[in-house]
């Protein structure tokens, strides 16, 4: 595996994004069992829905390393927001 400079920073971006917004909230939403409906639009925000669409069409252009990038860090601390976001 030899991610790409670009994979780096979308990796660094959603590290962040998770301790700073998915992680403080993890535990109040699972228990509930809701979904996070103002953190999902955070992650359309952020461009993470149709990450392997072309950019012509609105997507990011990216590849399915970044795809499984964003899995591996959105499941780090709430694999329920994980699965939501994989539906």
């Amino acid at each position: 595996f030899n991610p790409t400079e670009e994979h780096q920073q979308l990796r660094s971006m959603l590290r962040d994004f998770v301790q700073n917004e998915v992680e403080p909230q993890a535990n109040e939403f699972n228990k509930k069992e809701q979904l996070n409906v103002p953190l999902m639009r955070q992650l359309g925000d952020l461009g993470l829905f149709g990450l392997t669409v072309e950019e012509e069409y609105g997507g990011s252009g990216m590849d399915a390393t970044a795809v499984v990038l964003a899995h591996e860090e959105l499941s780090y601390s709430d694999p329920a927001l994980c699965l939501s976001y994989l539906a």
